[in-house]
């Protein structure tokens, strides 16, 4: 299954330059997953996650490049497999309604 553009993806703000956030993503609990993240310019980047006793994710932000993720990066299209290949994508249940993505937005925090 692929995201088509057409797809109703959940909007999220956080503040930029975080060490970590976490995602309600109404996920399977305590579950081996792998988070793909997309960026303005279509390159992808993954991560390794488990989800924690309530299906939500948490993302190591110091992972990935230092700067990636400030309110002058644009907007992150992320999604979640059970697989390390951009194959299947798992639902994320928000508010009792299933997105087939998320897109994530930084916001400047004084």
């Amino acid at each position: 299954m692929s995201i088509s553009i057409c797809d109703l993806c959940y909007k999220i703000e956080r503040p930029s330059c975080q060490d970590e956030i976490t995602i309600v993503a109404g996920l399977a609990p305590t579950t081996e997953y792998t988070l793909f993240i997309r960026d303005k310019f279509d390159h992808d980047f993954t991560q390794a996650i488990t989800t924690d006793s309530s299906g939500d994710i948490t993302i190591d932000m110091t992972e990935f490049p230092e700067g990636m993720f400030t309110e002058f990066s644009g907007s992150y299209e992320l999604s979640v497999s059970t697989e390390d290949l951009y194959s299947t994508h798992e639902p994320l249940t928000i508010g009792g309604v299933e997105y087939p993505c998320a897109i994530l937005d930084f916001i400047k925090v004084n």
